[in-house]
């Protein structure tokens, strides 16, 4: 079953970021994958992460001036994780964004958490992630710093609107 859009114009799939997939039980499954290539890791092209949930098509990320890659997205049976890594130039971040059952981030203002960052020749990798409990992930990353790659591991609780 072919899930990317079919209208190019519309946004191809970019072959070298893998795709996410979360079951959310009763053989119920949602995929996130990053819809544009972005050509070069060097140039901030806009992109986005796009969202396949039971035939539709949505964007999680929106398109803006950083570049969106390789999202990891993890299912806890009450509300979604999505670590995505972004990209302005040479400034690379990994990012957790909190998203309820129907996709959507708490309430304004809301913005999401930046977990890693590097800027110039040390970069970070996309991560993956799991859901480990209820309102709990855990994620791992390689990150790079002096040349020298590190896998880094966070296992972290999620707070929901007025905690």
């Amino acid at each position: 079953q072919r899930i990317s859009p079919a209208d190019a114009t519309a946004g191809d799939v970019d072959g070298s970021f893998w795709p996410s997939l979360a079951a959310t039980g009763a053989g119920a499954w949602v995929a996130a994958f990053a819809d544009t290539d972005p050509g070069t890791i060097l140039e901030s092209v806009p992109s986005d992460i796009a969202l396949y949930d039971d035939g539709a098509l949505a964007d999680l990320v929106g398109t803006g001036s950083y570049f969106y890659r390789e999202p990891a997205l993890a299912y806890d049976g009450a509300r979604f994780g999505l670590l995505y890594l972004s990209r302005l130039l040479t400034f690379e971040s990994l990012d957790f964004l909190s998203l309820d059952a129907a996709f959507a981030p708490p309430a304004a203002p809301y913005a999401a958490s930046r977990i890693d960052s590097s800027s110039g020749a040390d970069n970070t990798s996309g991560g993956r992630l799991v859901a480990v409990a209820a309102d709990r992930f855990a994620a791992v990353w390689i990150s790079r710093s002096d040349d020298v790659d590190h896998l880094e591991y966070l296992d972290f609780e999620v707070c929901g609107a007025g905690d």
